[in-house]
């Protein structure tokens, strides 16, 4: 009875407490995970419109440099 009595009052209270510390953890976790994945797709799509920008500037000076107009 006494073993009970402490599973009652102590044991599942304290399991619950860290049970609820431990969700906490994981949505910090998964709202970090999120904010990172944010950011890198921002990034990339950032780098790829750079990167097709540079692409026509490259080909205007190139065909201006050679005066060509296709």
């Amino acid at each position: 009875m006494a073993e009970l009595y402490q599973l009652q009052e102590q044991e599942i209270p304290e399991a619950m407490g860290q049970l609820q510390d431990s969700h906490l953890n994981l949505k910090k976790v998964a709202d970090y995970c999120e904010g990172l994945y944010i950011q890198v797709v921002f990034c990339r799509e950032i780098s790829s419109r750079l990167l097709i920008s540079l692409a026509r500037l490259d080909f205007t000076f190139r065909h201006m440099i050679t005066g060509r107009s296709e």
